[in-house]
């Protein structure tokens, strides 16, 4: 038994020489425990068949032992192999994210590779760790900006830790909602302020959005009011809305005001010590202009005779601007028992509206008319001029001036003849007495030519003027009325009443005074001069009676007589003429032309150069060629009326 025992010691000893130093210690004390137990054995006398059982018994379990202890160790060996290579993984993703490069270097030994490993990712974890406690505050404030903005958040691309880069792009969102959400802070406040203003203004108690009314007028809004693009939009639309509602409050005062300075001047009532319309719009503010345009509505029924005189005397204004005879009139004219009344006042007012339109929609057409009359009224007078006793005895040359002047005025008014001619195709709505503005111009200088033949009765009875380069249709001297013209059109009759100017029912209208009126006024449309116009004269607006009104060869008859009875009555006469359709000329506007025309005997002016720039632009080219004479003329002097 012994000897077994010291066999199978110095079988495992044999090899202490090639194994580590702590082998031979266990080997040493488990020999010692194997000659312990042998000891034993003998003492007990255990042989042959009774000990080989014990010995196979002990054998199997020192063997049985160390086999687990070898696969618990081959084990934990695996397990740190496996713990590095997941080191190894953990440590290169933290490593890329954080962009970091750190290599390690792997010893002979296991445990002391997997502490390198270990310890450097404990250190990247405690830094990945600082960094997402930072990232996370930054998304918490990203968060809350999200909300209260209504808009989306940046996405997470990151596994265990964000990298530089991302961390920069959630701070520029982060900015970018800061800034968006201070300019959207600032658009809510100036609404809510515009808010309150207009419902101020207005003095609205109730209205559509009771929600967001009462979110606005809360204490603090700006503290619990979402700033979401669909919220802002929301009150933007509220704004508006109010807005549109004091543009028309505006309206509505700007309109009332202009009808109470529109009475108040009818009535001669000084505002600035009546009404103060200089107030701020708002809700108050119209009602008190309801109130004093109510107030002014009384007075002017009261006063209604006054206004309506007033109405027709600025009416009769717009019709001779308009060149409107007395056929248009005749409607507008009251008789004295007529009744004054509010709708005849609403109607006077519509009828100026309508003729101030007229004027302006056709400006450019009665301004080159009117040159074209002062050019005719020109030469008129130039050519009475030359019949003059005074003039014929004259030595010293001024026939030749006034007969030079009568040939540039002959030319001027040719020249004008061809500006309204190409103007006139712009306006072919406009007529003069049923006839179209070339016939009119005709007309008007055959009617001249009627005169001229009325004070030499010795020539014939028909004439043919010529105006520009064509000879115009003929007219019979011997009657006041336009013969039918060659195309066959039908005779035109009660041309002298006064001058018209018709227009279509589907044209529109616009007018503004015209400056050359007095000018114009100087020459009879209908062939009466200047002083007999004086005397021929209509019935008073009181009563229109359409048969006062008198032919061309009357009136020049009963000029001279009716002379002499002009003067006790000018005023009321010129004024009656004026409002049935005669073009009346000033007496103190004729004596200012006759000494005009007798201080200009030695430097004539061409009437085109006088003519305002309105009439006389057109008339730098004739036919579409430049005329450098007529320029010159122009630039010689200004329009003197």
């Amino acid at each position: 038994m012994r000897f077994f025992i010291l066999r199978l010691v110095i079988v495992c000893f044999g090899g202490l020489l090639m194994l580590p130093p702590w082998v031979a210690d266990v080997l040493g004390q488990i020999s010692q425990r194997l000659v312990m137990i042998a000891d034993i054995w003998n003492a007990m006398g255990l042989e042959g068949e009774n000990l080989q059982p014990r010995i196979h018994s002990l054998s199997s379990h020192l063997f049985l032992m160390l086999d687990e202890m070898h696969s618990e160790e081959i084990l934990a060996k695996q397990a740190i192999i496996d713990s590095i290579k997941e080191l190894k993984v953990k440590i290169k993703e933290l490593e890329s994210e954080l962009g970091l490069t750190n290599n390690i270097s792997e010893t002979s030994s296991l445990v002391m590779t997997e502490k390198l490993f270990y310890d450097h990712f404990k250190a990247l974890t405690e830094k990945s760790s600082s960094i997402l406690q930072t990232y996370n505050l930054l998304k918490a404030e990203e968060k809350d900006l999200c909300e209260r903005l209504n808009e989306p958040p940046v996405p997470e691309t990151f596994i265990h830790v964000p990298n530089p880069e991302q961390i920069g792009i959630l701070k520029e969102n982060i900015n970018h909602l800061t800034q968006e959400k201070r300019s959207r802070s600032l658009r809510l406040s100036r609404l809510i302020q515009e808010i309150r203003n207009l419902r101020d203004l207005l003095q609205q108690e109730t209205a559509d959005d009771e929600e967001i009314i009462a979110l606005i007028t809360a204490p603090n809004p700006m503290e619990i009011l979402s700033l979401s693009k669909d919220f802002l939009d929301h009150v933007t639309k509220l704004r508006n809305s109010l807005a549109q509602e004091f543009v028309k409050l505006d309206d509505d005062c700007q309109r009332l005001i202009k009808e109470i300075m529109h009475i108040a001047g009818r009535l001669n009532i000084d505002l600035d010590n009546a009404v103060n319309i200089q107030q701020p719009v708002s809700a108050r503010f119209l009602q008190h202009l309801k109130e004093e345009l109510s107030l002014l509505k009384k007075l002017q029924l009261s006063s209604l005779a006054s206004i309506i005189s007033k109405c027709q005397a600025e009416l009769v204004v717009w019709w001779e601007n308009c060149l409107v005879g007395g056929d248009a009139r005749q409607s507008y004219l009251t008789s004295e028992d007529q009744e004054l009344s509010e709708s005849l006042l609403i109607s006077l007012e519509s009828e100026i509206t309508k003729w101030k339109s007229f004027y302006l929609k056709n400006e450019p057409l009665f301004k080159a008319l009117e040159t074209w009359q002062c050019i005719l009224s020109r030469l008129r007078m130039s050519e009475q001029k030359m019949k003059d006793p005074s003039v014929l005895k004259n030595r010293g040359g001024i026939l030749l001036v006034i007969d030079k002047e009568i040939k540039q005025l002959k030319r001027d008014l040719s020249r004008q003849y061809s500006i309204l001619k190409e103007i006139s195709v712009n306006y072919p709505n406009v007529t003069v007495h049923g006839l179209s503005i070339l016939d009119y111009l005709d007309f008007s200088e055959h009617q001249c030519g009627i005169e001229k033949e009325n004070q030499n009765p010795g020539n014939v009875s028909t004439s043919s003027i010529k105006v520009g380069n064509s000879t115009k249709r003929a007219f019979n001297v011997n009657k006041s009325t336009l013969l039918t013209p060659i195309n066959g059109k039908k005779p035109r009759t009660n041309l002298l009443n006064s001058t018209i100017a018709a227009f279509s029912s589907s044209s529109k209208l616009n007018a503004v005074q015209s400056p050359l009126l007095a000018c114009s006024s100087m020459v009879s449309l209908h062939g009466i001069g200047s002083t007999d116009s004086l005397s021929s004269v209509h019935t008073p607006i009181t009563k229109a009676k359409p048969s006062t009104q008198t032919p061309v060869a009357s009136c020049i008859s009963s000029s001279t007589s009716s002379q002499k009875k002009i003067v006790p009555s000018i005023s009321t006469k010129r004024r009656s003429a004026r409002l049935s359709g005669k073009k009346v000329c000033s007496t103190l506007r004729v004596l200012q032309m006759k000494n005009m025309q007798s201080n200009n005997d030695n430097s004539f002016l061409s009437p085109l150069s006088m003519a305002p720039k309105s009439a006389a632009k057109s008339s730098r080219t004739v036919n579409n060629m430049p005329t450098p004479s007529v320029k010159n003329r122009i630039q010689r002097a200004p329009f003197r009326t």
